[in-house]
Parts: C-alpha cells; structure tokens; sequence
C-alpha cells in the first residue's frame, strides 16, 4: 500500500485558501504556537503548555495515525496543514490537522486560526478540504470532532463541515465531554480520550469501540 507521506500533496486549496503540508519551518511553528496559545485559545481549549518545538514534536509523535485507520499504509509523517490566505501578502492564518489519540478510538480533526482572522469562515472551508482528502484519496472512513464544551465557535465549525452530534465520550479527568462524528457512525458512550494521547494500547488488538449504524 506504501506509505502515508506518498499519498499527501504538499500543497491543497480552496476558493480562497492554500493548505501547505508541514514543513519544520520556522513560519509553521511559529503560526501554531500563535494559535494554540493565544488568550481565545487558553479560554476555549485550555492551555496545554505546548511552548516549544520538542513539545510540539511529542505531541505529533503521540498522536500519529495508526495505520488500520490508512488503508494499511505506513505511518510516516503527519497530517497537518497549514492554511494560507491566497490574498496577497498570503499571511498564514492558521492549521487544520488529523490525528487519533487512541487504537481504539477514530482520528479527530482539528482546526486552530489566529485571532485576527476570526470570523469569515476559515476554519470550516479548510477542514472541508481536509476532510475531501482524508475520505477520497487516503480512504479513511471513520473521523471524529472534539471540541471542548465551552467552545461554540469550534462546535459550529465542526457542523459546518458535516459533523453531527453524537453523544459523549469521558476526558481522563473523567468528566464528559461532548463528541462529534461523521453521519452513520456511533461511539461508545464509555471510550476515554485524552489530548496526548495514549500508545498503552498499541498492538493491543481490543476491539474498536466505534461502528457503523445500519
């Protein structure tokens, strides 16, 4: 099947957006730090500490697809994207990203844009994007939205690109927090999700707690 990295183009876009592939840049790093750590973000998200490149890099690394979810491909990179506006000076303004925090649970999406860019519609025109790449050309069928419960902008981004309600899921703190998935799928009111991830489980073969309603 090959590998991951072979089957993600470098560069999408939309009517009005460019995704580029993440890079290592410095622009990159700096435009998620901004993002993630802005006062909008602490508020809605909650501050996850993440500072610096080695924590943003264990982050990527915990939170890496696992390969049943890709067709069997291997593993090798991540799948973020960094949005560009095409307007000129074609400023980035934030990412969208796939990643799966659990074997047993679906890849979520995510979306972060910079303050300055809130509100015309960003973020749901490029997680669309994603979304098309991730079902037509990577094939994978299964993916979830988690957005913390205080965060109206993030739920109705996630409407916006297709999700729907689906129920709730526990945080590791054990509180419950709400979940959304694509059309048709079901998740397990006891699965537990964590925002770093958790390997433990890795070639565990537990069954998967998400199917398919018929």
């Amino acid at each position: 099947m090959g590998s991951l990295k072979e089957c993600l183009p470098q560069r999408l876009q939309t009517t009005r957006l460019f995704l580029e592939l993440f890079d290592n840049s410095d622009a990159h790093y700096t435009c998620f730090f901004e993002a993630m750590n802005s006062k909008t973000a602490h508020t809605t998200m909650g501050d996850f500490g993440i500072r610096t490149r080695p924590q943003f890099d264990s982050l990527r690394k915990a939170t890496r697809l696992y390969p049943q979810v890709c067709q069997g491909r291997h593993i090798d990179t991540d799948i973020i994207y960094f949005v560009r506006l095409k307007e000129e000076p074609q400023p980035l303004i934030g990412l969208v990203s796939l990643g799966q925090r659990s074997q047993v649970a679906p890849p979520d999406m995510g979306w972060a844009i910079l303050e300055k860019y809130f509100g015309h519609g960003y973020a749901p025109e490029a997680a669309k994007e994603l979304l098309r790449l991730c079902q037509e050309v990577i094939g994978i069928e299964e993916m979830i939205a988690w957005p913390g419960e205080s965060n109206l902008g993030s739920i109705r981004t996630a409407q916006k690109v297709g999700f729907v309600d689906g129920g709730s899921i526990l945080n590791e703190d054990g509180t419950r927090h709400s979940i959304y998935v694509l059309p048709g799928m079901k998740i397990n009111s006891d699965l537990v999700l964590t925002f770093w991830g958790d390997r433990k489980e890795e070639g565990g073969g537990q069954d998967t707690l998400v199917g398919k309603e018929h």
